[in-house]
């Protein structure tokens, strides 16, 4: 089954620091999934990642697993994609997750946030922040594109990254 979470939503946080996931997200994840959330701040952007614990599996954990804790610097590398993270369970009505007060604090989110899809996880920001974040992206549009149409094509000639002007 191939997942790809999507979408672009403003939501609002509660008095009690739920986000109530929209219905058409909530219908992107499969039915067997068991609500669980790893929840890991993203320090380069100042967001919440907000993963489904079976893709959390997936695309992070899979990866730490690869790595050996004997070995320093992969211990570091461990250390540096555990840290940050917390978990959440959706309530019993299936609706509603709780982030912790310390990780809405950390994205500057206070009573609502924009919930958007990317891929294996949702991102949670604070919406202004967002929008700016946005407005970097597209200023890069023509060189991000370039470097996706490459990559594509298998002529990356920059390891993924924007050519250097």
């Amino acid at each position: 089954m191939i997942i790809h979470l999507t979408g672009d939503k403003l939501v609002s946080i509660d008095s009690k620091y739920r986000v109530r996931f929209p219905g058409e997200m909530r219908k992107l994840l499969p039915e067997s999934f068991d609500g669980r959330f790893i929840i890991r701040k993203n320090i380069k952007t100042g967001s919440l990642q907000i993963y489904p614990v079976f893709l959390w599996i997936k695309s992070i954990d899979e990866e730490i697993r690869r790595l050996d804790v004997q070995v320093e610097e992969e211990l570091e590398v461990i250390q540096l994609l555990n840290h940050g993270t917390d978990f959440a369970e959706l309530d019993a009505e299936g609706v509603r997750i709780t982030i912790g007060q310390e990780m809405l604090r950390f994205a500057g989110i206070a009573d609502e946030g924009r919930l958007v899809g990317n891929k294996y996880f949702f991102g949670l920001w604070n919406p202004e922040k967002f929008a700016q974040h946005i407005e970097e992206l597209e200023s890069r549009r023509n060189m991000i594109m370039e470097v996706y149409r490459e990559k594509k094509a298998g002529t990356d000639t920059h390891g993924g990254r924007p050519p250097v002007s």
